[in-house]
């Protein structure tokens, strides 16, 4: 995850995209698994960005 205060005010977003963190999170927690987000939301990532992306945010809340 990177941080641009040029992109999204400076909100987290994944590494080369303009992909906010919040915006998988979001997904995540109305209960769309991660292959759904990926396969239907966000085609241009991998389904390993969006467990990282999940991973990134659940490290930040639990610490």
């Amino acid at each position: 995850m990177t941080r641009n205060p040029e992109i999204l005010s400076g909100k987290p977003i994944i590494v080369n995209t303009r992909t906010s963190v919040w915006a998988i999170v979001g997904l995540w927690r109305m209960g769309i698994p991660p292959e759904k987000i990926q396969a239907t939301n966000l085609t241009h990532l991998i389904l390993a960005k969006v467990f990282d992306t999940l991973s990134f945010y659940l490290d930040w809340v639990l610490n």
